[in-house]
């Protein structure tokens, strides 16, 4: 019986809860099971992108290869990112001779 009540005893010390620990507040919206089925989807487009689109997408935005490609960079009203260079030693370090340098237009005055 001693040892029954001492396994007892230990069995509850372990059992008493911690404080619950999460990034957000949970809703009762990430239980619907077209959200829960959206994860995997969003994580298969993520590394879908990262993997495939942005590799190509670098390789044809290079100034030497711009012409080869037809690229012609397309920026929105929110975004305007700043152009690859080659390297932070000048601004057209990374520009082979003859080859185009597209820069970001500033704001319409």
């Amino acid at each position: 019986m001693r040892k029954m009540l001492t396994a007892l005893a230990l069995a509850s010390a372990f059992m008493i809860p911690g404080p619950a620990r999460a990034h957000d507040a949970y809703s009762d919206a990430e239980s619907n099971p077209l959200k829960i089925a959206s994860y995997p989807v969003a994580a298969a487009g993520f590394a879908l992108e990262w993997l495939f689109t942005r590799p190509i997408h670098f390789l044809v935005s290079q100034p030497g290869l711009q012409r080869v490609f037809n690229y012609e960079p397309s920026y929105n009203a929110f975004d305007t990112p700043e152009p690859y260079l080659g390297s932070p030693s000048g601004p057209r370090s990374g520009v082979e001779p003859g080859g185009q340098l597209i820069m970001p237009s500033g704001p319409a005055d």
